[in-house]
């Protein structure tokens, strides 16, 4: 019978990744990966920093090493310790004999964790690869309990402690019913909700809310999720990371509002669904406590912008996330480029890149959608905004933009991100002729906002940059 592994083992793959970097040159300190941790052996060092000779047998080592190992252990996906390596990149090695020292670590971890060591050579020097697997009980060590956060273990708090175990054994408190209808909400305690939102005077959203109908102000949905991020997941990586709900009773819940769909839910449908209705994109953060919190801001959907959706080609285009993301960005800000597609679709500056090379493949009324801004030097990153015929469309949504105050505050919000503006670049970000575009700038320049690249203020190649880089 044959058979195979489907997917590679990711703490694998970044041990592969390290080793493969360290041999090439590259320090620790600058490549260490989320699971992986790169480490001289404890006690080798003597006065001066000294490299002392190694031996098969060091308690020092062992009881650093089943912290670290504990720490992974309790981290979902668990993770490796590459050790013999300094943090600049020396090769120091180690003797210590991994039967003696998988044994010492299980003894101090309570006699609850093995770990599986491997001797390997990097360009003829001696290392261990350590592996922990994720524990299903809280491994301790000298009494804490830690785990991996970013890259540094630290203490794993009663709540999270807490969440954890319940994700083991798959226990889902929001799947329990509450025996409350909707209409049953209790007065008082809108009220209160009320009283909360009208001391918030800093946010005008919130004073605004305040004031709405009891089901407008009911539509406007806020979850708190008992426990941090699940690990490896924060809000930079949300959207791409593979979906992992920790409580599929409260992603259930989501779906019954119709934001989001109940079989494989994922963040990034949630953020999806909600921007094809012409909504805002959810609010995700972690707060103290911890807890997640989520910000779902309903109401009535946008018909326009939906039958808008609905007339790009190829007909599924308008269900496209990165898309979604990118519209939603220039009908506030008019422009994007890669730097500023990265962080928002949480891909690389390349993935981002390709993927606004590639919108131009999607079209309305038979054109392009989204068209590269003219003008742009070949040696800047491409702009990118929506196309004359889509801004003609949406021209109810884009019109604070393309007003005079909007053009001038568009203009000033590429030459500081840019670094520098040009009348060519005005005329193709905005749409607006040669000489208004040079009018434009003129004005800017005169109220201190922009200088000219050069004092004659002419010629080809002339450019403003912004006044705080000059």
């Amino acid at each position: 019978m044959a058979y195979r592994f489907l997917g590679a083992d990711p703490v694998e793959t970044q041990v592969d990744t390290v080793l493969t970097q360290i041999a090439a040159g590259q320090k620790p300190r600058d490549i260490e990966r989320l699971a992986v941790d790169v480490k001289e052996e404890r006690g080798r060092r003597g006065p001066g920093g000294l490299v002392l000779p190694g031996a098969t047998q060091n308690e020092d080592a062992a009881d650093y090493l089943a912290g670290e190992m504990a720490c992974f252990a309790n981290t979902v996906g668990g993770g490796a310790v590459i050790l013999g390596i300094a943090d600049d990149g020396r090769q120091i090695d180690t003797d210590l004999d991994p039967q003696w020292l998988r044994h010492r670590i299980y003894e101090l971890t309570e006699r609850k964790l093995t770990v599986d060591i491997r001797e390997a050579d990097l360009a003829g020097t001696r290392i261990l690869v350590l592996r922990a697997p994720t524990a299903l009980e809280p491994i301790r060590h000298h009494g804490r309990t830690t785990w991996r956060v970013g890259d540094n273990c630290v203490e794993l708090d009663a709540a999270s402690r807490a969440a954890a175990h319940l994700h083991r054994s798959g226990f889902d408190w929001s799947a329990r019913p509450s025996g409350h209808r909707l209409d049953e909400a209790n007065p008082v305690a809108l009220e209160l909700a009320r009283r909360y939102l009208r001391e918030n005077t800093s946010d005008a959203a919130a004073t605004e809310l305040a004031a709405a109908a009891d089901a407008d102000l009911l539509r406007r949905i806020t979850v708190f999720s008992p426990g941090g991020f699940v690990d490896g997941v924060d809000p930079n990586n949300i959207i791409t990371h593979p979906s992992a709900p920790r409580y599929r009773g409260l992603a259930q819940a989501i779906a019954s509002l119709r934001l989001a769909e109940k079989e494989g839910i994922g963040v990034d449908r949630m953020i999806r669904d909600m921007l094809v209705l012409g909504h805002q994109r959810p609010e995700i953060v972690e707060i103290a406590g911890p807890y997640i919190k989520i910000v779902l801001a309903g109401g009535d959907p946008n018909s326009d912008w939906m039958d808008f959706l609905a007339e790009l080609d190829p007909e599924a285009a308008g269900r496209n996330l990165d898309l979604l993301l990118v519209l939603d960005r220039l009908l506030r800000s008019a422009w994007i480029d890669a730097k500023r597609a990265a962080p928002l679709l949480q891909r690389s500056m390349t993935e981002a890149a390709s993927t606004l090379a590639h919108l131009s493949d999607i079209s309305w009324s038979k054109a392009p959608a989204v068209i590269e801004v003219a003008g742009v030097p070949a040696s800047e990153l491409a702009g990118y905004r929506l196309s004359d015929g889509v801004r003609g469309r949406l021209s109810i949504r884009v019109r604070p933009l393309m007003a005079q105050a909007g053009r001038r505050e568009v203009i000033l919000d590429w030459a500081r991100s840019r670094g520098r503006v040009s009348s060519t670049e005005v005329k193709g970000l905005t749409g607006v002729s040669s000489v208004y575009a040079g009018t434009l700038l003129k004005e800017l320049a005169s109220e201190g906002h922009l200088a000219g690249s050069s004092a004659s203020k002419r010629g080809r190649g002339f450019f403003y940059r912004p006044v705080s880089q000059v």
